[in-house]
């Protein structure tokens, strides 16, 4: 799953794996607390469906580009940002949400990326979190693009409960915006960030069924790490 600005259900890339194909809105798999897109998933910004993508993509021989790192995943996804930004509320219904899908904790995923955040050293996500990973579900977030400084990791990727991914380019050099630590959470068990994964001109699937090599951030980088669990996890 995501929590994000939506994704276009119907892209090429990304219309296999979604859960709910014979029935988009339904809630089990498809939740818009901002009201947007009552009856099924969309996305009015793009970053969802490219994040999206980068998870979940399609490995079709007749696709412009192959850009999923679990192509054979499914996908459910909650709009918890409105277009550019996301409100606490949003974000708040999305994790509950997350957890239960339709009521249901049969319907909850796995793994969730998160390819947002805030300031670090702000807990106000952790019970959230601490509920998802209580669950068994994976919480992978995006560091932040505050970098290059230290202590410039956000919240929530700098909880301990997280996982959170900075961003490096083709070279796997790190990004010269990527956040880095220390986390105010402390580095046991593990160093903030976690990991590096491409952040920087990545190719992945747009609404109106196109395609973007433009994007660059952590928010890119996260979705491939969610994307690796969902192999490694499988196997």
């Amino acid at each position: 799953a995501n929590i994000d600005t939506g994704v276009q259900y119907n892209h090429p890339a990304l219309d296999q794996a979604y859960a709910c194909q014979a029935n988009p809105g339904s809630t089990a798999c498809w939740y818009d607390p901002t009201g947007t897109y009552p009856s099924a998933p969309g996305d009015n910004n793009g970053h969802g469906t490219h994040t999206m993508g980068t998870m979940i993509g399609d490995n079709d021989a007749t696709l412009t580009y192959w850009v999923g790192m679990a192509p054979d995943a499914t996908w459910i996804a909650c709009k918890g940002c409105s277009s550019s930004s996301c409100s606490d509320s949003h974000l708040n219904a999305c994790a509950d949400w997350i957890l239960a899908p339709s009521g249901s904790a049969a319907n909850r995923p796995n793994i969730v990326n998160n390819s947002w955040g805030g300031g670090g050293g702000d807990d106000w996500y952790l019970a959230k979190v601490q509920a998802w990973v209580a669950a068994g579900i994976f919480p992978a977030f995006s560091a932040g693009n505050s970098g290059s400084s230290c202590s410039t990791i956000g919240s929530p990727g700098d909880y301990q409960e997280s996982f959170a991914t900075a961003a490096h380019a083709s070279g796997r050099t790190i990004a010269s915006y990527s956040s880095r630590g220390p986390s105010d959470y402390g580095h046991d068990p593990y160093t903030k960030p976690n990991i590096s994964a491409p952040g920087s001109a990545i190719c992945s699937s747009v609404p109106a069924n196109g395609w973007d090599c433009t994007y660059n951030g952590t928010s890119m980088a996260s979705p491939h790490t969610a994307g690796a669990v969902a192999l490694l996890w499988s196997a």
